[in-house]
């Protein structure tokens, strides 16, 4: 499905919206899939291998993201301790990590040099994302300071109620305009 095969053409740098549930249902086997096939090397990047090596110090020896860092890739989760997050956020700008997959941290305005976001739930936690928080989201890739434009790919499945006119109407909404007091 989801795969760095597929989203990493020659110098782009994608970011993943993902929901905990689809990290787990994705993420997790594709990791596995790719140690068993020897696909996933360990990257010889002396920060990349700090930061993996911190990552098991400060949070846990086994922690599924130090393994993800020798890769050059990396999630990006609320609940990371910031001074983590922010390592990932700097190394992610310095293209150092190649792929980075990210909940609805995004909306909270870190701005990245993403060129590509794939959008697989319009959900935030177990509420819809408001259309405001939706617009938010989208405007994360292409940012000026990094490049003039950027491709939003918004991923409906019908089976789990991640419907594709939802998105639409996401779209199409207006931003509501904002009064002064």
């Amino acid at each position: 499905m989801v795969c760095r095969d597929f989203i990493l053409p020659e110098g782009c740098k994608p970011c993943l919206l993902l929901s905990s549930f689809q990290f787990a249902k994705i993420i997790v086997p594709y990791r596995i899939k790719r140690q068993i096939d020897g696909g996933l090397q360990k990257t010889v990047d002396s920060e990349l291998a700090e930061l993996a090596r911190d990552v098991r110090n400060q949070v846990h020896k086994d922690y599924f993201l130090a393994g993800l860092l020798e890769q050059g890739i990396a999630y990006h989760i609320g609940y990371l301790p910031s001074a983590i997050r922010m390592r990932i956020e700097k190394l992610f700008k310095d293209e150092k990590i190649t792929a980075m997959f990210c909940t609805s941290t995004l909306v909270e305005g870190v701005n990245l040099p993403a060129d590509n976001l794939f959008i697989t739930s319009y959900y935030s936690g177990r509420a819809q994302m408001t259309d405001v928080d939706f617009r938010n989201l989208i405007g994360r890739v292409g940012r000026i300071q990094y490049n003039l434009s950027g491709n939003v790919f918004l991923i409906s499945d019908e089976t789990r109620n991640n419907k594709q006119d939802v998105y639409l109407d996401k779209l199409k909404s207006g931003i509501p305009d904002q009064h002064s007091c």
